[in-house]
């Protein structure tokens, strides 16, 4: 019986009792948004399998059903056109008989006195079914299956069998199966039973067995579109080249018949990554461990490569390895030569957002990649070499893995293990910021807060004590709303031409390049800028410090005057200061008088002030003491204020120390803990070495780490790694003399004359003692050791830490 005039008949394939809402699916595929308090009459139930008669609505929701009324015993089933098929691989050699058409009669589920016609069978058939189906709403299950036996008894059609099977599927396998079995004996020529056999076997990842069923099943019914599609679909997990082409082959027919579902998530898959096979699988292995996968936008990649971006939320993998967040997974279909991997991890480094074509834009975690190559035994070398230099670590998986991995997210998980464990994340030099910067957080603030109201502020602190990494996160985190201009003067082409041009030019230079991004319009207001080179300015720069005086007046000009929006104040910020001064016996870069005058004039002018602001990191703190450089004038005496920068608290260093062998399989006792802060007082480099000792001569992952362990390391400690220890004490050996002399008397306990007010403050300044008892102690207990040692003094013993037990 065909629909009404103005009614529609569709199948259920959805429902959620708790919601009461549904979706059905119209014979030409448009999905149908249901709502049960839409039935008629309205004490009904909907459940997945049903057929059901409607009217059709357009609302917010899409296409919706009202009316709805489940067909009754007198109709038939809705009738589903056929397609013509012609293109479809051939399946000639899939002509055997089913593998699920077994003749075992020992079945728990009864077998029916005949093969009824209607959807739901016999009207006793459906009676019980209908109750079968409130019993499994109402989380009845033991009495929905005693309902859905005895309605097949009574000759249910396949529309109970359905219902049957979707209900045991999610909970036992091996009695959905049963189900399905009988169905299909019961109703050899009912199409649905077979595309939810191949589906089922699809979702448990057996594709080869969903492949064959989708096969044989199109030898029957070689015109069934969904019959067309499950094996489509089937292919692309598959993965192969040969079984992506025939999925291709599949697609363009169903395409020219009008019936492709281009919105279908795994053709969408199949339309990016067809040309890469390895991407395609690496994309199925790591949806199969429950990790949402996404494919980035277009993007300009050599054709070897194919990348997928993977979201991993995880809490055993934050807890463990201290993974969260979005990860690059980039596919070869070769093996990868060494300039793949240098593009990989400089891919790696600080970017924009990326985005993906599902709509998502996402910033990829560079502390991990991952590779699918051919075979990983061939890129083990490098993929080490990798770990060993660089904090980034790139994790491989092959086709072996792929295919042979029947627990994907516990192998990887393995994999992690495996390879993040062999990374010293401790043993780092270079300066940090983001989330591999600890600590702080109230300094940056301070700071951040100071730069806001124009001031000129003055960073001091020991040499490997995290001045950088301090001006980099206060660059990248606490002034975003700020044009920031950053220059290392360790680096800066003014020490080779010994004068400050190179400097000016460097400045506006890392302005531009940083304006450009957000605002090229503005960022052409800095004419030195623009320039590429320095040495391709005329004149070999002569003029570099006007173009660059009126370049920043004309910048300040726009801020003033509301003309640039988006940003609040211009900050010049300079490290390792004491490259560019005459201090520590060496000649001032020419000109730096010059450039610190014009920073103060402008910072003085009414109409900038509070546009303006610097700030200057150095071990010496002579820019803002000495109120003369070689018999001139210091024209930022006492502008720049001066902030000691101190080691980090005990629970800030507990943090670092944890957070960082949590990403190794390095875990630690709260007393090993303890005991490294007492031996370094929160010195971050002297902390980092000294973890980074211990874990090397213990190699066995996962590591757990006792004070035991940290006490039987501290003297080898000292003796290798002397020379890491003599740089703490490299400033007061080049810049102050006497003070080194008043640390090396306090650490070996002799008496102390009377030290000068400059000294005093700055060794409390830099953090090297501390008042105790009405005399001063070394604060950090390392260094005190080293010194000692240094004078010939052996400790007997490393002092013991002791858990507080009040």
């Amino acid at each position: 019986m065909k629909p009404s005039p103005g009614r529609f008949e569709a199948r259920v394939f959805a429902y959620k009792p708790e919601t009461k809402v549904g979706y059905a699916r119209l014979p030409d595929n448009r999905v149908v948004w249901l709502n049960s308090q839409n039935l008629v009459p309205p004490d009904g139930t909907l459940f997945p399998g049903d057929t059901v008669e409607f009217e059709l609505e357009r609302s917010e929701k899409g296409l919706e059903g009202r009316g709805i009324r489940i067909i009754s015993k007198d109709d038939e089933p809705p009738v589903y056109e056929p397609v013509e098929a012609e293109g479809l691989p051939s399946a000639e050699d899939h002509q055997t008989e089913l593998p699920f058409l077994s003749t075992d009669q020992s079945q728990t589920v009864p077998s029916a006195s005949k093969a009824p016609i209607l959807p739901g069978g016999t009207s006793e058939a459906q009676r019980l079914y209908q109750k079968a189906a409130l019993a499994r709403t109402e989380g009845r299950i033991g009495d929905a299956r005693q309902f859905f036996r005895r309605a097949i008894e009574a000759g249910g059609g396949p529309q109970v069998y359905e219902a049957f099977f979707k209900m045991e599927e999610g909970r036992a396998r091996s009695d959905a199966l049963r189900i399905l079995e009988q169905a299909i004996r019961t109703f050899p020529d009912y199409v649905n039973f077979y595309l939810m056999y191949g589906h089922m076997e699809r979702r448990a990842r057996n594709y080869q067995r969903a492949e064959k069923i989708f096969r044989q099943s199109l030898v029957q019914h070689p015109r069934e579109v969904n019959l067309r599609w499950g094996l489509g679909q089937t292919l692309v997990q598959i993965g192969t080249e040969s079984s992506l082409q025939e999925a291709g082959q599949i697609f363009d027919v169903l395409d020219k018949e009008k019936k492709l579902h281009k919105s279908d998530r795994l053709y969408q898959r199949f339309k990016v990554l067809q040309r890469n096979a390895r991407a395609n699988r690496a994309y199925e292995f790591f949806q199969s461990a429950g990790i949402r996968v996404g494919i980035p936008g277009q993007r300009d990649l050599p054709q070897h490569i194919a990348d997928i971006v993977v979201d991993i939320h995880n809490p055993e993998f934050n807890e463990t390895f201290g993974l969260e967040g979005s990860f690059l997974v980039r596919c070869f279909r070769r093996q990868p030569r060494q300039n793949d991997f240098q593009n990989l991890i400089r891919l790696l480094g600080p970017q924009e957002e990326l985005g993906l074509q599902d709509g998502r834009a996402v910033a990829l975690n560079p502390s991990l990649a991952f590779i699918a190559v051919p075979n990983t035994n061939a890129v083990r070398d490098q993929v080490m070499s990798i770990l060993s230099d660089n904090k980034e670590a790139i994790v491989p998986l092959d086709d072996d893995l792929f295919q042979k991995s029947e627990k994907p997210l516990q192998t990887i998980h393995e994999l992690l293990g495996q390879y993040l464990s062999r990374r010293d994340l401790y043993d780092s030099a270079m300066p940090v910021s983001g989330r591999r910067f600890f600590g702080r957080e109230r300094l940056l603030l301070q700071l951040a807060d100071e730069v806001q109201r124009g001031r000129f502020l003055g960073i001091y602190g020991l040499r490997k004590i995290g001045k950088t990494s301090l001006l980099h996160q206060l660059r990248d985190e606490k002034l975003r709303g700020d044009a920031v201009a950053f220059v290392d003067l360790e680096a800066s082409a003014a020490l080779a031409t010994r004068n400050c041009g190179p400097l000016y030019w460097e400045l506006e230079r890392d302005l531009y390049l940083r304006l450009s991004e957000r605002n090229q319009e503005i960022a052409d207001l800095l004419r030195l800028g623009k320039v590429g080179r320095f040495s391709d300015l005329p004149e070999n720069g002569a003029r570099a410090s006007l173009l660059f005086a009126e370049d920043i007046r004309a910048f300040l000009d726009a801020l003033s005057t509301g003309k640039i929006s988006g940003i609040k104040r211009l900050v010049i910020v300079l490290d390792e200061l004491e490259w560019l001064l005459p201090v520590a016996g060496q000649q001032g870069i020419n000109g730096y008088v010059e450039f610190f005058g014009l920073l103060r004039g402008l910072a003085q002018t009414e109409r900038y002030r509070g546009l303006l602001s610097s700030v200057v990191a150095a071990a010496n703190t002579a820019i803002s003491e000495r109120s003369y450089w070689e018999d001139r004038e210091n024209p930022v005496f006492a502008l720049y204020t001066p902030h000691f920068l101190p080691p980090l608290s005990q629970d800030e260093c507990s943090k670092m120390i944890r957070d960082l062998g949590k990403g190794m399989s390095v875990y630690w006792d709260e007393d090993a803990t303890s005991a490294v802060f007492a031996e370094t007082d929160g010195h971050p480099f002297l902390t980092r070495i000294l973890c980074s000792y211990i874990a090397k001569q213990h190699l066995q992952r996962p590591l757990w780490v006792t004070v035991q362990m940290v006490q039987d390391q501290l003297a080898p400690f000292i003796r290798g790694e002397s020379d890491k220890l003599g740089q703490i004490t490299e400033l007061l050996r080049t810049n102050f003399p006497q003070e080194e002399t008043f640390l090396q008397q306090i650490a070996l306990g002799e008496a102390l004359p009377e030290m000068s007010d400059e000294a005093l403050r700055h060794l409390l300044g830099y953090h090297l003692i501390a008042a105790e008892n009405g005399g001063y102690r070394v604060t950090l207990n390392l260094l005190r050791r080293w010194l000692r040692r240094r004078a010939g003094i052996r400790d007997a013993e490393p002092l013991r830490v002791e858990r507080d037990q009040s």
